[in-house]
Protein backbone atom coordinates (compact mmCIF):
# COMPACT_ATOMS: atom_id res chain seq x y z
CA UNK A 1 0.00 0.00 0.00
CA UNK A 2 3.09 2.60 0.88
CA UNK A 3 4.59 2.13 -2.30
CA UNK A 4 1.83 2.79 -4.53
CA UNK A 5 0.90 5.33 -2.84
CA UNK A 6 4.65 6.84 -2.97
CA UNK A 7 5.04 5.91 -6.33
CA UNK A 8 1.79 7.81 -7.33
CA UNK A 9 3.37 10.91 -5.67
CA UNK A 10 6.70 11.15 -7.18
CA UNK A 11 4.46 9.77 -10.66
CA UNK A 12 2.39 12.86 -10.48
CA UNK A 13 5.15 15.09 -11.37
CA UNK A 14 6.05 13.81 -14.77
CA UNK A 15 1.92 13.40 -15.40
CA UNK A 16 1.60 17.43 -14.81
CA UNK A 17 3.70 17.76 -17.93
CA UNK A 18 2.45 15.51 -20.17
CA UNK A 19 -1.50 15.78 -19.63
CA UNK A 20 -1.58 19.19 -21.76
CA UNK A 21 0.17 17.28 -24.60
CA UNK A 22 -1.99 14.63 -24.54
CA UNK A 23 -5.33 16.33 -24.14
CA UNK A 24 -5.09 18.08 -27.14
CA UNK A 25 -6.30 13.81 -28.58
CA UNK A 26 -8.82 13.53 -25.54
CA UNK A 27 -12.05 14.63 -26.66
CA UNK A 28 -13.43 11.20 -26.69
CA UNK A 29 -13.48 8.76 -23.78
CA UNK A 30 -9.55 7.10 -24.26
CA UNK A 31 -9.33 3.51 -25.06
CA UNK A 32 -9.58 2.04 -21.38
CA UNK A 33 -5.96 0.43 -19.64
CA UNK A 34 -4.18 3.34 -21.25
CA UNK A 35 -2.67 5.10 -17.99
CA UNK A 36 -1.94 8.41 -19.78
CA UNK A 37 -4.34 8.62 -21.88
CA UNK A 38 -6.93 8.12 -18.89
CA UNK A 39 -5.29 10.81 -17.30
CA UNK A 40 -5.54 13.70 -20.11
CA UNK A 41 -8.95 12.67 -20.15
CA UNK A 42 -9.55 13.37 -16.42
CA UNK A 43 -7.12 16.28 -17.29
CA UNK A 44 -9.88 17.69 -19.48
CA UNK A 45 -13.22 16.54 -18.28
CA UNK A 46 -12.77 16.50 -14.50
CA UNK A 47 -15.58 18.87 -13.23
CA UNK A 48 -13.24 20.16 -10.28
CA UNK A 49 -10.61 21.18 -12.48
CA UNK A 50 -13.05 23.08 -15.06
CA UNK A 51 -14.79 24.90 -11.91
CA UNK A 52 -11.06 26.09 -11.29
CA UNK A 53 -10.48 27.24 -14.68
CA UNK A 54 -13.35 29.29 -14.49
CA UNK A 55 -12.86 30.24 -11.31
CA UNK A 56 -9.25 31.73 -12.73
CA UNK A 57 -11.09 33.53 -15.70
CA UNK A 58 -13.48 35.57 -13.16
CA UNK A 59 -9.89 36.77 -11.34
CA UNK A 60 -8.46 37.63 -15.11
CA UNK A 61 -11.98 39.86 -15.89
CA UNK A 62 -11.35 41.46 -12.55
CA UNK A 63 -8.04 42.76 -13.85
CA UNK A 64 -10.08 44.46 -16.98
CA UNK A 65 -12.52 45.89 -14.28
CA UNK A 66 -9.59 47.67 -12.10
CA UNK A 67 -8.24 49.23 -15.14
CA UNK A 68 -11.64 50.75 -16.47
CA UNK A 69 -10.75 53.00 -13.49
CA UNK A 70 -8.02 54.65 -15.08
CA UNK A 71 -10.04 55.48 -18.41
CA UNK A 72 -12.67 58.33 -19.39
CA UNK A 73 -16.35 57.38 -19.37
CA UNK A 74 -18.95 59.21 -22.00
CA UNK A 75 -22.51 59.45 -21.53
CA UNK A 76 -25.26 60.15 -24.11
CA UNK A 77 -28.45 61.42 -22.76
CA UNK A 78 -32.08 62.59 -24.57
CA UNK A 79 -34.77 63.96 -22.65
CA UNK A 80 -38.28 64.78 -25.11
CA UNK A 81 -41.47 65.53 -24.32
CA UNK A 82 -44.26 68.10 -23.55
CA UNK A 83 -43.80 71.51 -20.91
CA UNK A 84 -46.10 73.73 -19.36
CA UNK A 85 -45.48 76.63 -17.69
CA UNK A 86 -47.72 79.50 -16.02
CA UNK A 87 -46.42 82.88 -14.98
CA UNK A 88 -48.37 84.87 -12.30
CA UNK A 89 -51.47 86.51 -13.71
CA UNK A 90 -51.49 84.16 -16.84
CA UNK A 91 -52.68 81.31 -18.70
CA UNK A 92 -50.92 77.86 -19.17
CA UNK A 93 -48.55 78.05 -21.63
CA UNK A 94 -47.49 74.91 -23.54
CA UNK A 95 -45.34 73.26 -25.58
CA UNK A 96 -42.45 70.52 -27.04
CA UNK A 97 -39.13 70.62 -24.50
CA UNK A 98 -36.02 68.45 -25.78
CA UNK A 99 -33.14 68.27 -24.28
CA UNK A 100 -30.04 66.43 -25.84
CA UNK A 101 -26.49 66.30 -23.41
CA UNK A 102 -22.96 65.09 -24.24
CA UNK A 103 -21.39 64.34 -20.97
CA UNK A 104 -16.91 62.90 -20.43
CA UNK A 105 -15.43 62.12 -17.24
CA UNK A 106 -12.01 61.44 -16.92
CA UNK A 107 -10.21 60.72 -13.46
CA UNK A 108 -7.21 61.69 -12.33
CA UNK A 109 -6.93 61.30 -8.30
CA UNK A 110 -8.50 58.81 -6.45
CA UNK A 111 -6.15 58.72 -3.63
CA UNK A 112 -3.81 55.94 -5.54
CA UNK A 113 -7.33 53.33 -4.67
CA UNK A 114 -7.25 52.33 -8.64
CA UNK A 115 -3.60 51.36 -8.50
CA UNK A 116 -4.45 49.05 -5.02
CA UNK A 117 -7.34 47.56 -6.48
CA UNK A 118 -5.46 46.40 -9.98
CA UNK A 119 -2.15 45.11 -8.33
CA UNK A 120 -4.60 43.53 -6.01
CA UNK A 121 -6.56 42.12 -8.96
CA UNK A 122 -3.09 40.95 -10.78
CA UNK A 123 -1.74 39.15 -7.89
CA UNK A 124 -4.99 37.23 -7.05
CA UNK A 125 -4.94 35.93 -10.72
CA UNK A 126 -1.36 34.94 -9.87
CA UNK A 127 -2.79 33.06 -7.16
CA UNK A 128 -5.55 31.92 -8.96
CA UNK A 129 -2.90 30.12 -11.20
CA UNK A 130 -1.37 28.51 -8.38
CA UNK A 131 -4.62 27.01 -6.83
CA UNK A 132 -5.49 25.53 -10.67
CA UNK A 133 -2.32 23.78 -10.50
CA UNK A 134 -2.94 22.72 -6.76
CA UNK A 135 -5.80 21.14 -8.20
CA UNK A 136 -4.74 19.86 -11.25
CA UNK A 137 -2.17 17.96 -8.68
CA UNK A 138 -5.05 16.50 -6.31
CA UNK A 139 -7.58 15.74 -9.26
CA UNK A 140 -4.38 13.89 -10.97
CA UNK A 141 -2.90 11.82 -7.65
CA UNK A 142 -6.52 11.01 -7.09
CA UNK A 143 -6.91 9.39 -10.18
CA UNK A 144 -3.16 8.03 -9.99
CA UNK A 145 -3.81 6.28 -6.92
CA UNK A 146 -7.11 5.04 -8.15
CA UNK A 147 -5.51 3.69 -11.24
CA UNK A 148 -2.62 2.00 -8.64
CA UNK A 149 -5.13 0.78 -6.32
CA UNK A 150 -6.75 -0.80 -9.46
CA UNK A 151 -3.70 -2.77 -10.67
CA UNK A 152 -2.20 -3.87 -7.02
CA UNK A 153 -6.06 -5.34 -6.20
CA UNK A 154 -6.40 -7.33 -9.45
CA UNK A 155 -2.67 -8.48 -8.84
CA UNK A 156 -3.20 -9.92 -5.22
CA UNK A 157 -6.41 -11.76 -6.69
CA UNK A 158 -4.71 -13.40 -9.49
CA UNK A 159 -1.87 -14.18 -7.24
CA UNK A 160 -5.56 -15.78 -4.48
CA UNK A 161 -6.49 -17.76 -7.60
CA UNK A 162 -3.67 -19.32 -8.14
CA UNK A 163 -3.59 -20.03 -4.58
CA UNK A 164 -7.05 -21.79 -4.43
CA UNK A 165 -5.81 -23.97 -7.41
CA UNK A 166 -2.55 -25.10 -5.80
CA UNK A 167 -4.80 -25.69 -2.33
CA UNK A 168 -6.66 -27.98 -4.48
CA UNK A 169 -4.27 -30.18 -5.99
CA UNK A 170 -2.85 -29.79 -2.54
CA UNK A 171 -5.98 -31.30 -1.24
CA UNK A 172 -5.88 -34.23 -4.04
CA UNK A 173 -2.95 -35.21 -3.09
CA UNK A 174 -3.37 -35.54 0.47
CA UNK A 175 -6.47 -37.67 -0.27
CA UNK A 176 -4.46 -39.68 -2.70
CA UNK A 177 -1.91 -40.08 -0.10
CA UNK A 178 -4.68 -41.19 2.31
CA UNK A 179 -6.03 -43.95 -0.27
CA UNK A 180 -2.51 -45.13 -0.22
CA UNK A 181 -2.23 -45.56 3.83
CA UNK A 182 0.36 -42.58 3.92
CA UNK A 183 -1.72 -40.03 5.49
CA UNK A 184 -4.72 -39.53 7.63
CA UNK A 185 -7.70 -37.71 8.28
CA UNK A 186 -6.17 -35.07 9.95
CA UNK A 187 -3.67 -34.14 7.09
CA UNK A 188 -7.14 -34.36 4.78
CA UNK A 189 -8.66 -31.65 7.30
CA UNK A 190 -5.82 -29.35 7.24
CA UNK A 191 -5.99 -29.30 3.34
CA UNK A 192 -9.40 -28.61 3.49
CA UNK A 193 -8.89 -26.09 6.34
CA UNK A 194 -5.95 -24.20 4.10
CA UNK A 195 -8.25 -24.14 0.83
CA UNK A 196 -11.25 -23.03 2.54
CA UNK A 197 -8.60 -20.45 3.90
CA UNK A 198 -7.54 -19.56 -0.20
CA UNK A 199 -11.18 -19.56 -1.10
CA UNK A 200 -11.89 -16.48 1.34
CA UNK A 201 -8.84 -14.60 0.74
CA UNK A 202 -9.75 -15.06 -2.95
CA UNK A 203 -13.45 -14.04 -2.49
CA UNK A 204 -12.49 -11.18 -0.69
CA UNK A 205 -9.51 -10.31 -2.81
CA UNK A 206 -12.27 -10.20 -5.42
CA UNK A 207 -14.32 -8.20 -3.58
CA UNK A 208 -11.35 -5.64 -2.98
CA UNK A 209 -10.88 -5.23 -6.50
CA UNK A 210 -14.59 -4.56 -7.28
CA UNK A 211 -14.24 -1.42 -4.99
CA UNK A 212 -11.14 -0.19 -6.76
CA UNK A 213 -12.85 -0.38 -9.63
CA UNK A 214 -15.82 1.34 -8.62
CA UNK A 215 -13.38 3.86 -7.47
CA UNK A 216 -11.51 4.62 -10.32
CA UNK A 217 -14.79 5.55 -11.91
CA UNK A 218 -15.63 7.54 -9.81
CA UNK A 219 -12.48 9.27 -9.87
CA UNK A 220 -12.13 9.19 -13.47
CA UNK A 221 -15.51 8.09 -15.22
CA UNK A 222 -13.99 5.60 -17.18
CA UNK A 223 -13.73 1.64 -16.50
CA UNK A 224 -10.05 0.16 -16.01
CA UNK A 225 -9.62 -2.49 -18.51
CA UNK A 226 -6.36 -3.89 -18.97
CA UNK A 227 -4.50 -2.38 -16.38
CA UNK A 228 -0.80 -2.50 -15.75
CA UNK A 229 1.62 -0.94 -13.57
CA UNK A 230 3.35 2.07 -15.52
CA UNK A 231 6.85 2.51 -15.89
CA UNK A 232 8.29 4.59 -13.09
CA UNK A 233 8.63 8.03 -13.75
CA UNK A 234 11.94 10.00 -14.09
CA UNK A 235 13.88 11.69 -13.11
CA UNK A 236 13.59 11.64 -9.52
CA UNK A 237 14.79 13.47 -6.53
CA UNK A 238 18.43 11.72 -6.09
CA UNK A 239 19.25 13.58 -2.57
CA UNK A 240 16.96 14.93 0.01
CA UNK A 241 18.29 18.76 -0.86
CA UNK A 242 16.89 17.98 -4.21
CA UNK A 243 13.08 16.47 -2.83
CA UNK A 244 13.12 19.73 -0.48
CA UNK A 245 14.26 22.41 -3.64
CA UNK A 246 11.23 20.27 -4.95
CA UNK A 247 8.93 21.56 -2.00
CA UNK A 248 9.69 24.98 -2.39
CA UNK A 249 7.73 25.26 -5.81
CA UNK A 250 4.80 23.37 -3.70
CA UNK A 251 2.05 25.73 -5.62
CA UNK A 252 0.37 26.10 -2.16
CA UNK A 253 2.80 27.82 -1.25
CA UNK A 254 2.76 30.22 -4.23
CA UNK A 255 -0.86 30.79 -3.60
CA UNK A 256 -0.58 31.92 0.07
CA UNK A 257 2.23 34.02 -1.08
CA UNK A 258 0.94 35.98 -3.47
CA UNK A 259 -3.05 36.18 -1.94
CA UNK A 260 -0.78 38.27 1.16
CA UNK A 261 0.60 40.16 -1.57
CA UNK A 262 -3.17 41.21 -2.86
CA UNK A 263 -4.49 41.60 0.65
CA UNK A 264 -1.85 44.47 1.47
CA UNK A 265 -2.41 46.28 -1.83
CA UNK A 266 -6.52 46.28 -0.34
CA UNK A 267 -4.87 47.98 2.08
CA UNK A 268 -4.14 50.83 0.00
CA UNK A 269 -8.08 50.50 -1.96
CA UNK A 270 -9.31 50.83 1.53
CA UNK A 271 -7.51 53.92 2.95
CA UNK A 272 -8.48 55.84 -0.67
CA UNK A 273 -11.57 56.43 0.67
CA UNK A 274 -9.63 58.98 2.86
CA UNK A 275 -8.10 60.88 0.25
CA UNK A 276 -9.55 63.74 -2.03
CA UNK A 277 -10.52 62.56 -5.44
CA UNK A 278 -10.38 64.57 -8.82
CA UNK A 279 -11.73 64.34 -12.22
CA UNK A 280 -12.33 66.57 -15.42
CA UNK A 281 -15.62 66.77 -16.93
CA UNK A 282 -16.57 68.02 -19.85
CA UNK A 283 -20.17 68.42 -21.48
CA UNK A 284 -22.41 69.90 -24.20
CA UNK A 285 -26.09 70.28 -24.02
CA UNK A 286 -28.63 71.96 -26.12
CA UNK A 287 -32.60 72.69 -25.19
CA UNK A 288 -34.96 73.47 -27.11
CA UNK A 289 -38.37 74.50 -26.29
CA UNK A 290 -41.44 76.38 -27.89
CA UNK A 291 -43.09 77.63 -24.38
CA UNK A 292 -42.48 81.35 -24.10
CA UNK A 293 -40.73 80.90 -27.70
CA UNK A 294 -37.42 80.18 -25.92
CA UNK A 295 -36.27 78.76 -29.05
CA UNK A 296 -32.77 76.74 -28.50
CA UNK A 297 -30.44 77.53 -25.25
CA UNK A 298 -27.06 75.48 -26.17
CA UNK A 299 -23.88 75.40 -23.63
CA UNK A 300 -20.94 73.52 -22.99
CA UNK A 301 -18.64 73.16 -20.06
CA UNK A 302 -15.08 72.06 -19.04
CA UNK A 303 -14.22 71.90 -15.28
CA UNK A 304 -12.49 70.40 -13.08
CA UNK A 305 -13.82 68.86 -9.54
CA UNK A 306 -12.41 68.17 -6.26
CA UNK A 307 -14.07 65.93 -3.74
CA UNK A 308 -12.64 65.93 0.02
CA UNK A 309 -13.98 63.24 2.33
CA UNK A 310 -14.93 65.12 5.71
CA UNK A 311 -16.67 62.56 7.55
CA UNK A 312 -18.07 59.34 6.54
CA UNK A 313 -19.65 57.50 9.60
CA UNK A 314 -16.73 56.02 10.60
CA UNK A 315 -17.22 53.26 8.20
CA UNK A 316 -14.04 54.02 6.15
CA UNK A 317 -11.95 53.12 9.36
CA UNK A 318 -13.65 49.54 9.90
CA UNK A 319 -12.69 48.77 6.36
CA UNK A 320 -8.88 49.93 6.65
CA UNK A 321 -8.78 47.50 10.14
CA UNK A 322 -10.49 44.76 8.25
CA UNK A 323 -8.11 44.76 5.86
CA UNK A 324 -5.00 44.97 8.14
CA UNK A 325 -6.80 41.79 9.64
CA UNK A 326 -6.72 40.40 6.46
CA UNK A 327 -3.25 40.46 5.59
CA UNK A 328 -2.32 39.08 8.58
CA UNK A 329 -4.36 36.23 7.84
CA UNK A 330 -2.23 35.75 5.13
CA UNK A 331 0.62 36.05 6.56
CA UNK A 332 0.44 33.17 8.59
CA UNK A 333 -1.40 31.45 5.98
CA UNK A 334 2.23 31.54 3.93
CA UNK A 335 4.54 31.34 7.06
CA UNK A 336 2.28 27.75 7.57
CA UNK A 337 3.47 26.76 3.80
CA UNK A 338 6.87 27.54 3.70
CA UNK A 339 9.62 25.12 3.57
CA UNK A 340 10.98 24.86 7.07
CA UNK A 341 7.48 24.00 7.88
CA UNK A 342 7.34 21.65 5.32
CA UNK A 343 9.76 19.67 6.52
CA UNK A 344 8.48 17.02 8.85
CA UNK A 345 6.57 16.39 5.64
CA UNK A 346 9.22 16.33 3.24
CA UNK A 347 11.82 14.55 5.11
CA UNK A 348 9.35 10.53 5.64
CA UNK A 349 8.52 11.40 1.86
CA UNK A 350 12.32 11.28 0.74
CA UNK A 351 13.07 8.33 3.33
CA UNK A 352 9.69 6.33 2.05
CA UNK A 353 11.54 7.18 -1.08
CA UNK A 354 14.37 5.48 -1.14
CA UNK A 355 13.20 2.38 0.76
CA UNK A 356 10.68 1.67 -2.52
CA UNK A 357 13.82 2.27 -4.65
Amino acid sequence: MKYHIWYGVFLLINTLLLAPAMAENSDKPAPPGLFERSLAYVYVHDPKLQAQREELRILDERVSQANAGFRPSLSANLEEGRQRIKLENQRWQYGADRNTALVATQPVFSGFGTQAERNAARERVQAGRAALLATEQEVLFSAIIAWMEVCEKKSIYFLSQDNVAAMKKFLGATTERYRAGDGTTTDISLAQSRLAEAEARAALAEADTQVAIATFERDTGMQPIHVEFPLPPEPLPTTLEEASNSARANPDLIQAQHAEIATGHDIGKAASSLWPSVYVRGSLSEERSSVLNLGTLRDDALTVNVSLPLYQGGAEYSRIREAKIAREKSRFNTMDGKPSNTAPITVPMWHNLTKIR
